[in-house]
């Protein structure tokens, strides 16, 4: 394009005339020839970085998700009713105390999406994965003993938990169950739940409630 510009003709200016008996007019200096030739340049040259189609080049790199699935696994048997759960210095039932761990925790996971999964004789889905933090929390304050029956079915609330996880893209995948007991119910064996979660790269841990205190550890060593 530069090679162009120079190759066309000069454009012709005609000479200004002057009149002795009128003051020379401050327009009718021509305009400086470098204000020209570096505009005429600078328009060059983005029509030639227009006409490059620039690309970038290199692999486009995919960036993973941050954030984590946290399905919360709640124990809602008979025996969540006990009230042997000190909280300052008031004893609460086992439900209550859970209650305020888990509106505690949920309140931090800024980033996260979490769900609840309910069980007695049976699981029950509460809440999908969502990151609307308010909303699991309500729906926690909400549970009631006895709601989805009063035995505990630890193997059914694992397997619903990890049919959360199914369609998940999250990197991490974690479940928290809180239970104050052992398997009394269901179709699912625990062991066997745990095992099919492992296959969805899901950890779980287990917080034990009871005695006055809730014990965490992980679940059967599925990390």
């Amino acid at each position: 394009p530069l090679l162009i510009y120079k190759l066309l003709p000069e454009e012709t200016r005609q000479a200004e005339i002057k009149l002795a008996y009128l003051p020379e007019s401050k327009n009718s200096h021509k305009p400086k020839q470098w204000q020209q030739k570096s505009l005429s340049v600078a328009i060059w040259t983005l029509l030639v970085i227009a006409c490059a189609r620039p690309v970038w080049f290199g692999e486009p790199v995919e960036f993973q998700p941050k954030y984590r699935d946290l399905m919360l696994v709640v124990d809602l048997s008979g025996s969540m009713q006990k009230e042997d759960m000190n909280l300052d210095g008031e004893y609460i039932d086992r439900l209550s105390a859970v209650k305020k761990v888990l509106s505690d925790f949920v309140a931090k996971r800024k980033g996260d999406r979490l769900g609840v999964v309910l069980f007695g004789d049976h699981a029950y889905l509460q809440t999908p994965l969502t990151a609307d933090r308010q909303t699991v929390i309500q729906q926690i304050k909400q549970t009631v003993i006895g709601l989805v029956g009063q035995r505990t079915a630890i193997g059914d609330g694992i397997g619903l938990g990890t049919k959360t996880f199914v369609d998940s893209d999250a990197p991490q995948r974690v479940m928290i169950l809180l239970s104050d007991g052992s398997n009394t119910a269901g179709v699912l064996d625990p062991i066997e739940a745990a095992e099919i979660a492992k296959k969805y790269n899901a950890t779980i841990y287990t917080v034990g409630v009871g005695a006055g205190e809730m014990m965490v550890k992980d679940f059967f060593m599925t990390r």
